[in-house]
């Protein structure tokens, strides 16, 4: 018998192969954990039959992506119904079969095949002009790109609507011939309905009729005439009474009538066939498109469902993660919620979240304290999310996906393969040991049960050290002791416990992850009423070792619990100044660069400012000359010149300072590398290298660039090589910060200024002086002309009169 399945599907017995869907062992998995009951409600909300078909055969899937956009689209659904804006879905028959039989040439359907047909369609209709509205398609972006799919002429709603009336019968005026048949029956029975009220009247006066004056046979209207007077009125008998004292006559006066009114329901019946032929073929070519609309309206009706459960449960959509693991907050089992809610009874949430490395929870606690209960809703909720519904969870909850579940839950005895409880649990433990991988879900209730304890619980605890080291997940409940204290020192394991209220001896059912529970045995034993002798016997047996062992190992754990969330804090508080370490760094580095190139701008304006008071000495130096006072010229000109020098050579070491700190090694370059300037952002690719210079394709620019200008950078996203523009970039020491363009022509300027504006973006200058004397302001227009093309530019100014006024321009980037 096979007991492994890849899908849910009814009765769970299923063996196809199909990768994206999930496997069970045993095969009943998803009846042990109660999802048919779900299964039974989403099919109660489901309008047609289509829709309860796919959830007799629903798939588990177990790639995230796919999971992802079923839950999107459920979530969707539901908020349609919660805004009042619902898709307009209702009651409707498949016409798959109607639609294959349509595609036969010359085949007529039926009209109730036909007003399925009908109904789909309007529904398509009204769901296409439903997303019409642009706003909805935007909130609503899943479920419009299901409906996309619809495309149906609305001719042909109209063209059934013409034919048929709202109950389906097919209108008088539905063809010209079918109108003028219509008009003869009318006349025809309103001539029926006068002669034979003149026969009935006649027939009456004279005594001849029963009580009921008339009656209907063999589709002809007759008199019921007393059967001694059956040969007193001319016609033909078609029936009589039981008894025999009535016969059903119609008069002779009626039958041609009668007659006439035969032959014109038998043209009206051909007619209507003709006009159905001409309808099927006029719906015969959208056979796919009708298909199509049917898949489109079965699979929202599949969505509301699961979007009707999602509102009974008061669900939400979780987060997907890709990995298997739990991730459960305020989460509760969805079939004891619904129980609850009729008796008016709270359900329990709990949080089930192991961290990582831990992946297995080792669940203790008394009985009906809600173990079985929290192992079962495990298994039910990845059960409702792997299928695309939503659950009743903190939508804060990060689920896993596992690719197969496997379970060992009540009484498992075969007596077909005569089998006890405990050897069918070890069949099922051996093939969860062969098949079970760090993919998979792991359920066993009341693991190691079933036979002696001792030596139950070795072997329990054998095959718990066999699923961890295989990396399984799972939720495991036991009342051994060996197991829990297994748990408390094996990583990747977890003990848990349901809490447990000693003063009133009941259960809370709240789950605590990280403490082992107790059985509360005698305590329970007590409060029930047992013989006090009974219990201090039993006690007698246990002895004390057994509840200190139990003790012991839950201070233990609520040790390391503590101990653990200490060390958690202190690696987080660690883990922060070790951010805040490297972000001061980073600040203090960036304020010193900044620094330093406000001192290198300051000394490099100092520079300028000495370069204007150059001219001024040489006039001055020009003078003393001309009055043969030679010394002290050359005392003055010795003078600035040190100054100017010494200027120079701090810009030169605040230069290598702010860029070259890094005591990076050129040499270390070759072709292929990645590199950007050291005063620039752009990023460029080396093409070759010669002597010490290097060129660099950067966008569509090739430059020949310094070696000792370029440092390493990472691959930029994309590289455009179509066009190139060759530039030399010289050493950056070489770049002159002013431009003096005195004496050019006005083409001259434009071309001079647009290669030094250039020139000062690549080099990432924020500050530059260009020169072009006053004059009649012919240069100091063309610069300014030149000077909009660039939008990198902040500010455009001149100096004071005494540092040259309008002879000068400043510019800064």
């Amino acid at each position: 018998m096979c007991q492994e399945s890849r899908s849910f599907i009814a009765p769970f017995a299923n063996c196809s192969v199909i990768d994206t869907t999930m496997k069970f062992y045993p095969a009943d998995t998803p009846t042990f954990l109660e999802f048919d009951k779900i299964i039974t409600l989403l099919k109660k909300e489901c309008y047609g039959e289509p829709a309860q078909l796919y959830f007799d055969n629903i798939e588990i899937l177990t790639r995230p992506n796919p999971i992802r956009k079923l839950l999107d689209q459920t979530a969707e659904l539901k908020k349609t119904i919660e805004d009042s804006e619902p898709i307009p879905i209702y009651a409707y028959q498949s016409i798959k079969h109607k639609v294959k039989l349509l595609r036969k040439e010359g085949y007529v359907l039926s009209i109730e095949g036909i007003q399925a047909i009908h109904n789909v369609i309007k529904m398509g209709l009204s769901i296409d002009y439903y997303f019409r509205d642009f706003k909805r398609q935007r909130t609503y972006l899943q479920l419009y790109e299901i409906c996309g799919a619809i495309d149906i002429d609305s001719g042909l709603s109209s063209e059934i609507d013409r034919i048929l009336d709202d109950e389906g019968n097919v209108r008088p005026d539905a063809s010209i011939e079918l109108s003028q048949i219509s008009k003869r029956i009318n006349k025809k029975e309103r001539e029926l309905d006068s002669t034979f009220k003149q026969v009935a009247d006649r027939a009456k006066k004279s005594g001849y009729l029963a009580d009921t004056v008339e009656s209907l046979r063999n589709g002809r209207r007759v008199l019921t005439v007393s059967a001694e007077h059956k040969r007193k009125i001319g016609g033909v008998i078609h029936d009589e009474s039981a008894t025999g004292k009535t016969v059903f006559l119609e008069p002779i006066e009626v039958q041609m009538i009668n007659n006439e009114i035969v032959n014109l329901y038998a043209d009206r019946r051909k007619e209507i066939y003709k006009i159905l032929s001409l309808l099927c073929m006029h719906l015969r070519p959208y056979a796919d498109a009708l298909v199509e609309v049917e898949n489109v309206v079965t699979q929202l009706d599949i969505i509301h469902a699961k979007a009707r459960l999602a509102i009974l449960l008061d669900a939400d959509k979780p987060e997907i993660v890709g990995k298997a693991s739990f991730g459960y907050r305020a989460a509760y089992n969805p079939v004891l919620y619904i129980k609850n809610k009729k008796l008016g009874v709270p359900t329990i949430p709990f949080d089930l979240d192991l961290h990582p490395p831990n992946r297995i929870l080792v669940l203790s606690g008394p009985n009906a304290g809600g173990k079985s209960v929290t192992l079962k809703t495990a298994g039910i909720l990845q059960l409702m999310v792997q299928s695309g519904m939503l659950i009743p969870c903190d939508p804060n909850s990060k689920i896993g996906i596992f690719d197969s579940i496997y379970t060992d839950i009540g009484d498992q005895q075969s007596m077909e393969d005569d089998l006890s409880t405990y050897s069918s649990r070890l069949k099922n433990m051996k093939y969860f040991l062969e098949n079970a991988n760090e993919k998979s879900l792991i359920l066993i209730d009341e693991f190691g049960s079933g036979t002696d304890p001792n030596v139950g619980g070795a072997i329990a605890e054998s095959i718990l050290r066999q699923l961890n080291f295989n990396k399984t997940n799972g939720v495991i409940t036991t009342h051994y002791s060996n197991l829990k204290y297994f748990a408390f020192k094996t990583k990747g394991i977890l003990n848990g416990s349901m809490e447990f209220d000693t003063q009133s001896i009941r259960p809370t059912y709240h789950l605590i992850v990280g403490k082992p529970g107790n059985s509360f045995a005698y305590e329970i034993a007590e409060k029930t009423g047992l013989d006090p002798r009974v219990i201090k016997y039993a006690k007698t047996k246990t002895g004390k070792n057994e509840k200190a062992i139990d003790e012991l190992l839950i201070e233990l754990q609520e040790e390391k619990k503590s101990l653990e969330s200490r060390i958690s804090v202190m690696e987080d508080k660690e883990s922060k100044v070790d951010r805040l370490m490297k972000n001061y760094n980073e600040l203090h580095k960036e304020l010193e660069f900044r620094r330093k190139k406000i001192k290198l701008n300051a000394k490099e304006q100092s520079l300028f400012t000495i370069s204007q008071e150059n001219k001024e000495l040489d006039a001055v130096i020009k003078q003393l000359k001309e009055a043969n006072d030679l010394d002290k010229a050359k005392v003055i000109a010795k003078t600035f010149k040190t100054k100017r020098e010494k200027v120079r050579g701090e810009i030169h070491r605040l230069k290598d300072e702010v860029y070259y700190q890094d005591k990076f090694d050129p040499t270390t370059l070759k072709e292929g590398d990645y590199v950007k300037m050291r005063t620039g952002d752009s990023i460029g690719n080396i093409l070759s290298i010669r002597k010490n210079k290097a060129e660099v394709q950067m966008g569509i620019m090739t430059m020949s660039v310094p070696l000792k200008e370029l440092i390493p950078a990472k691959e930029p996203i994309s590289m455009n090589d179509s066009r190139r523009i060759i530039m030399d970039i010289p050493q950056r020491e070489r770049f002159e910060r002013k431009l003096d363009v005195r004496g050019y022509t006005r083409s001259d300027t434009l071309h001079a200024v647009q290669e030094f504006m250039d020139r000062a973006l690549l080099t990432n200058e924020n500050s530059l002086t260009i020169v072009h004397g006053v004059g009649s302001g012919v240069l100091r227009k063309a610069v300014l002309v030149k000077l909009k093309e660039y939008p990198d530019i902040i500010e455009v100014s001149h100096p004071e009169e005494q540092y040259g006024g309008l002879g000068v321009t400043y510019i800064s980037l």
